[in-house]
């Protein structure tokens, strides 16, 4: 029955055909004109998948990180200097100009300022005049003491005399006394006797005025030396102004800046030039209070500089300020890093202080990382694709490296894994997506196509 029966179904079917159409169409411009909406997107549908470029992936990676205190910042010279007139004066030189290398020592600038040569000349001749001085004073010393010792020939020629009228006048008394001489012989042996003690007190007398005439010129001389010492000084002072007025170079490196033109009147303590050593180059930043603990003078550092990728420089941590900013509580750190290299101050950098280096740490881009406040912290988490589908995995932070832009993660994720670079609104947990290299049925846009529209 059922078998012959379902031939004329599909025949009277086939006949019904062309009104069967008439009545769909009728039905839909009926619903139509009541307002009833087509079913919603979604509805009964499964959603079309996120394509994602292969610019919004990475592959979970296995490296090296160096755990440690990062510091960013700008390279400058570690030796800089301003080089200022120490005379008033007209610029009557100059020998340099910005980007010039110089040598220490080197003339870089002369400032005419005649009333200091001037000065310096007529102090020389000061000291010439006081030598003359000296010279003539220890003459005058050996003129005194030739005086002396005539004087004291003198009182020993008198002494002699005195001892040979002492002799007579005892011959005389004797003779005297027994009758052998007159009186008169007698009184004039004598006399001889008082002649020759007056003789020698005059010639004692004459050898002290000699002496002190020695101690007068010896004072002289010591007064004219004086006169020396002080034109000497004087002339060294003057000296001293007159070499101001040539500019040296205080150390050797290269001039970052002239202020100066010739001809330019200037005043003392006026700067003419600034001139850098980059044979090291220094970052200075701050830290926090709890991270300078660990950080001493002498721990090895890590620079990363713009404009050189792949390339690590090595230095030090040179410095640490002793006492924290009382605003922001942050402790000043000098890192200085050794520049055979010649670069330039000025670029920007990060300097890792390093504490520790960890191998073998589960790196993601940075920007793959997205970190929340909850009431226990910070949490973290990145998007991990899983079977075509888009986990929000929790991770934990190891460490980060500003400079290489990754983050070492721990936590339930493999290596080799792909994550989501830079999460958008459409990223969410459970969301389907198609990877590069998938066929695509319909044009769906990808995150990076929203992103440059932002």
């Amino acid at each position: 029955m059922s078998t012959m029966n379902t031939p004329s179904r599909r025949a009277a079917s086939t006949g019904r055909h062309p009104l069967a159409r008439f009545a769909l169409a009728f039905l839909v411009a009926l619903a139509a004109c009541g307002g009833e909406e087509p079913p919603a997107e979604g509805d009964g549908a499964e959603a079309a998948p996120l394509v994602l470029a292969s610019t919004d992936i990475a592959t979970v990676a296995t490296g090296e990180i160096q755990a440690g205190v990062q510091i960013t910042g700008t390279l400058e010279p570690a030796q800089r200097v301003d080089v200022k007139a120490q005379v008033g004066g007209t610029i009557g030189s100059v020998r340099y100009e910005e980007g010039q290398a110089v040598g220490r020592g080197a003339v870089m600038a002369t400032v005419t300022a005649e009333g200091v040569r001037s000065q310096a000349a007529a102090t020389r001749a000061g000291v010439g005049s006081a030598r003359a001085g000296v010279g003539t004073a220890r003459a005058g010393v050996t003129s005194a003491e030739a005086g002396v010792a005539s004087a004291q020939a003198g009182v020993e020629a008198a002494q002699a005399q005195l001892a040979l009228a002492r002799e007579r006048a005892a011959s005389a008394q004797l003779l005297y006394d027994e009758g052998a001489m007159s009186r008169l012989d007698y009184q004039s042996a004598q006399a001889q006797v008082e002649a020759a003690q007056a003789q020698l007190a005059s010639a004692r007398a004459g050898l002290t005025s000699a002496q002190g005439q020695v101690t007068a010129s010896r004072g002289q001389v010591t007064a004219a030396e004086g006169q020396v010492a002080s034109a000497q000084s004087q002339a060294t002072s003057a000296g001293e102004q007159a070499a101001r007025t040539v500019v040296r170079s205080p150390l050797s490196g290269a001039v970052s800046a002239r202020t100066v033109e010739l001809g330019e009147a200037v005043n003392p303590g006026q700067t003419l030039y600034t001139v850098v050593s980059t044979g090291a180059l220094e970052l200075r930043g701050q830290v926090g209070v709890e991270e300078v603990r660990r950080i001493r003078v002498g721990d090895p550092v890590e620079f990363r500089v713009d404009g050189y990728p792949g390339q690590t420089f090595r230095g030090a941590v040179s410095r640490i300020d002793p006492t924290a900013d009382p605003a922001s509580r942050q402790v000043g750190v000098y890192l200085r890093m050794p520049n055979p290299s010649g670069l330039v101050g000025g670029l920007f950098a990060t300097g890792t202080i390093v504490s520790e280096t960890v191998a073998d740490a589960l790196l993601v881009p940075e920007s793959a990382v997205r970190t929340r406040q909850t009431e226990d912290g910070e949490a973290a988490s990145v998007y991990v694709i899983r079977d075509g589908v888009i986990r929000q995995q929790p991770v934990g932070i190891v460490q980060r490296d500003l400079s290489r832009g990754v983050v070492a993660i721990q936590g339930e994720i493999a290596a080799d894994e792909r994550v989501i670079v830079a999460p958008t609104t459409d990223t969410v947990d459970g969301a389907r997506v198609r990877l590069p290299g998938a066929t695509a049925q319909a044009r769906t846009t990808t995150p990076a196509d929203r992103r440059e529209r932002e």
